[in-house]
């Protein structure tokens, strides 16, 4: 009878609670190759994972800290996570220093990350026919979500979860959802010091393949020792590299691709991606350019490169045969933008196949003024250069710890300012919504340059912050 009771009563408690959590922690890389996440193409998980333990680094304590990006000034589409579902355990009330951060969403933030991480989401359509529909939501699912501290020292990321989006919606899944051990983060990160773990005669090809895939050797040596589909991979690269492409890599372009001999049995072949770029003149207009052609597509009739409005876009603005030009790069008419994105097509006299897109043009992550809880940031509208100031809100007083101070427009590096705005005269906007950040911005009337960046000076006009170069 005391048992049955001490049972109703833990029932009764767990339902006037809420439920507790179970996510299950992953201590190795064994644990990590043994579920699912991130290991199907189009999925970015694994590859997001690799990036994010190469922007952290941990301290004498092993705490783990955020390198060179500040999530509470949404770096990489960094934002706070509610935890309005549970599936995370309750930060308590009073502690205000604490909150959940979520990080991989790559609808508007894809740019932002390295090529090996949007990649895929970009061209997640190509020759899979279950993959075939524009609205896919298997390459936009995977996230990285942290609990961060705030220290008198600086940000400590005290808890690193890896979860997926529900197919059915933007919920999160708790049978997705894994927490990631501070030692296992290591383990990425020194991947190279597991490199004997490729020794095992199974692996090898997979890992050559990997190699052949991604430039970064490095995240070659993690994607085969956390089992990710290679091959599946393939089938998507193929048909860019493939004009006799069927469900897999024809004879003919395997001829003429450039493949040497397995360690063990058939061929490794070089998949490194078609590259594709938005660039700018000196006034303001969109640049064209590609790169990587591969040879068994070079000299096909009908291969063009195109710019579009963005990834959604199907009316092109401006287009250029190849004529056999594995890289090259024409100037447009349109003036630059973000989203403007380059795609290689394969026009035919009946329909236009997209082989490859490139990443959407983005800005790049604000640049932190050091000392303070504000950033500068470069963006351009209509081929036009503008300043965009972050502030958090808890910096009321950002005026008056700024005077004199100025934002000034540089058009190459080695100039001095074509023109700039003092600090105070910034105008507020609402159009970016942050919890946490108040946005300024300033219209410089000036065109943007390839080179153009923006230096924050002070009173005694030394430079405090730059942004790098605008084509960098």
């Amino acid at each position: 009878m005391m048992r049955l009771t001490s049972v109703l009563a833990l029932t009764l408690f767990c339902l006037c609670v809420g439920a507790v959590s179970t996510i299950k922690r992953l201590y190795h890389m064994a644990d990590l190759t043994s579920i699912t996440f991130g290991k199907k193409f189009p999925h970015h998980g694994l590859m997001l994972l690799y990036w994010f333990t190469l922007h952290i680094e941990f301290d004498s304590q092993d705490f783990i800290l955020p390198k060179d990006y500040d999530p509470t000034d949404g770096d990489y589409g960094c934002k706070t996570y509610a935890n309005t579902q549970k599936l995370l355990p309750k930060i308590p009330r009073n502690t205000e220093d604490e909150s959940y951060y979520i990080i991989g969403n790559l609808k508007n933030e894809a740019a932002k990350f390295p090529t090996y991480v949007n990649q895929d989401y970009y061209n997640a359509y190509c020759a899979l026919e279950e993959n075939a529909n524009r609205d896919d939501t298997n390459r936009n699912r995977d996230r990285i979500i942290f609990r961060l501290k705030v220290l008198p020292s600086g940000l400590h990321l005290k808890e690193v979860y890896i979860t997926q989006t529900a197919v059915t919606g933007l919920r999160l899944s708790h049978d997705l959802t894994y927490e990631i051990s501070a030692q296992l983060l290591k383990e990425i990160r020194d991947i190279t010091q597991h490199k004997v773990a490729i020794l095992c005669p199974a692996l090898k090809p997979k890992e050559e393949e990997a190699h052949g895939m991604f430039e970064d050797q490095n995240l070659a040596w993690f994607l085969t020792l956390a089992d990710y589909d290679i091959y599946r991979r393939e089938l998507c690269l193929s048909n860019t590299h493939c004009s006799d492409y069927t469900l897999g890599v024809g004879e003919e372009c395997m001829s003429h691709l450039h493949c040497t001999p397995g360690s063990t049995e058939g061929e490794v072949c070089d998949w490194n991606p078609v590259r594709l770029k938005v660039s700018t003149t000196a006034q303001g207009y969109a640049v064209v350019n590609w790169a990587n052609i591969p040879d068994t597509r070079v000299e096909d009739e009908g291969l063009t490169v195109a710019l579009f409005q963005n990834d959604d876009s199907s009316d092109i603005l401006a287009e250029k045969a190849v004529h056999d030009l594995a890289s090259g790069s024409f100037p447009t008419n349109t003036t630059l933008n973000a989203g403007l994105q380059v795609r290689l097509l394969l026009k035919g006299s009946k329909q236009t196949e997209t082989l490859w897109r490139g990443p959407e043009l983005d800005g790049k992550n604000p640049t932190k003024i050091q000392g303070y809880d504000a950033s500068i940031q470069l963006f351009t509208r209509d081929g036009l250069a503008y300043a965009r100031f972050y502030v958090k809100k808890s910096f009321t007083n950002w005026k008056a710890s700024f005077p004199s101070w100025y934002i000034g427009y540089i058009p190459i590096p080695e100039a001095s300012y074509a023109t700039y705005v003092y600090a105070k005269d910034l105008v507020q906007t609402t159009d970016h919504k942050f919890a946490e950040l108040d946005v300024y911005e300033h219209f410089f009337n000036q065109k943007m340059a390839p080179r153009a960046l923006l230096r924050f000076f002070d009173y005694q006009n030394k430079v405090r912050a730059q942004t790098k170069p605008w084509d960098d």
